[in-house]
């Protein structure tokens, strides 16, 4: 399962985390909104490795996509990648696998993502 769900609005973020880990090996599926999102897992769900989650996207919270991620998948791991402090990311989302800031280093969510897959 070599596939990772990239959920963030920002296309540009997607852009540059989808090649960050496509160059490592990964298969990369991109949801903006939560629309996409169910229509992905229940598409994907199976293929799925590890959904990396914005916290901050318009009209549906992250906390929110998160509840619908584990309604929908519960044991896919999901990593909260958020301009939030970590330890505000942890108050709103608090079963998440792991929590990493935004900060332009992509090189972080690579390394997350290794370790739980």
């Amino acid at each position: 399962m070599n596939t990772i769900l990239i959920i963030d609005d920002d296309k540009e973020i997607r852009q540059n985390l989808k090649n960050t880990l496509a160059s490592n090996g990964y298969k990369v599926l991109e949801a903006p909104d939560a629309v996409e999102v169910i229509d992905i897992l229940m598409r994907d769900k199976s293929s799925i490795g590890a959904i990396v989650l914005d916290m901050q996207i318009p009209e549906v919270d992250g906390r929110d996509i998160f509840e619908i991620v584990t309604d929908y998948a519960p044991i896919i791991p999901v990593i909260v990648f958020s301009v939030l402090p970590i330890n505000e990311q942890k108050l709103r989302v608090r079963k998440a696998r792991e929590y990493c800031q935004k900060t332009g280093n992509y090189e972080e969510i690579l390394s997350k993502v290794k370790a739980i897959l």
